[in-house]
C-alpha cells in the first residue's frame, strides 16, 4: 500500500501553498509507486491507494484502469496536531491499522509515495515468515538528527529509556510483515501511543480536509 493524507494547515514534505498543485505532485508520485508496484508483482499481490481524500479524476482513472485499489481510510488514528512537524507521517500506522482490520491478507506493506517499484516483492514476502521488517536509519549519537529524535522519545515516552537503553530509529518509508506480526505491530503501536497520550495529555484532533 501507498499511504497519502492531506490535512489543512500542516507541515508536509513539500513545501507548496496551494492544496491544488500540493495534492498533484503527491499524486503523480502514488501513482508511479502504485504503477511500477503493479508490473512487477504477480496477480495474488493487490496494489493499493491509501488516503483520507478523494483522488481527482485523472488519477483515479489511472490506477482504477490498472486494477490498483483505491481505499478511502479517514485519518482517525494515531493522530496529533496538525502543527507536529511529524503528524502526517504517522497516517502510515493509521492506513496499515485500517486496512490490516479490513482485508484478510496474508502479508502487508507500506512504502512512501516517492519510490519506484523495480522488482517483485517474493522474497520480501519470503522474508516476513520470519521478521518484520523496518528501515533501520542507522544513525549514531554524533548525528543531530539523531539527537533531536532522542529528545522527543524522551518527551513523550520516558519509559522507553529505563535500564539506560538507546531506542533504535527505524524510519518510516517502509514496513512489511505477515499478518500475525502485523497485528503484534499496530497492538504495541496502539499501546505506545495510548501511554504517549497520558504522559503528555496528547489528544486525538479533529483533523479538516
Amino acid at each position: 500500500m501507498i499511504p497519502y493524507a492531506y490535512l489543512v494547515n500542516s507541515n508536509t514534505g513539500v513545501n507548496i501553498a496551494n492544496r491544488s498543485k500540493q495534492v498533484d505532485i503527491y499524486m503523480k508520485n502514488c501513482c508511479v509507486a502504485c504503477l511500477s508496484a503493479k508490473k512487477y508483482n504477480d496477480s495474488d499481490t493487490d496494489v493499493a491507494l491509501v488516503t483520507n481524500i478523494d483522488p481527482p479524476k485523472e488519477y483515479r482513472d489511472i490506477l482504477e484502469s490498472h486494477k490498483i485499489k483505491i481505499i478511502h481510510a479517514d485519518f482517525d488514528l494515531f493522530n496529533f496536531s496538525g502543527e507536529y512537524t511529524w503528524a502526517l507521517a504517522f497516517y502510515k500506522l493509521c492506513a496499515l491499522h485500517h486496512v490490516l482490520h479490513e482485508y484478510d491478507y496474508d502479508y502487508y506493506a507500506y512504502l512512501d509515495s516517492d519510490v519506484f517499484i523495480q522488482s517483485s516483492f517474493n522474497n520480501i514476502w519470503t522474508e516476513c515468515d520470519a521478521h518484520i521488517l523496518l528501515y533501520d536509519i542507522n544513525h549514531g549519537l554524533q548525528v543531530k538528527h539523531y539527537q533531536h529524535i532522542l529528545s522527543e522519545m524522551r518527551d513523550f515516552m520516558p519509559s522507553l529509556f529505563s535500564n539506560g537503553n538507546l531506542p533504535s530509529h527505524y524510519g518510516g518509508e517502509f514496513f512489511a510483515a505477515n499478518r500475525a506480526n502485523t497485528l503484534i505491530f499496530i497492538k504495541n503501536c496502539e499501546e505506545i501511543y495510548a501511554e504517549m497520550c497520558q504522559q503528555n495529555s496528547i489528544r486525538p484532533t479533529e483533523m479538516s480536509l
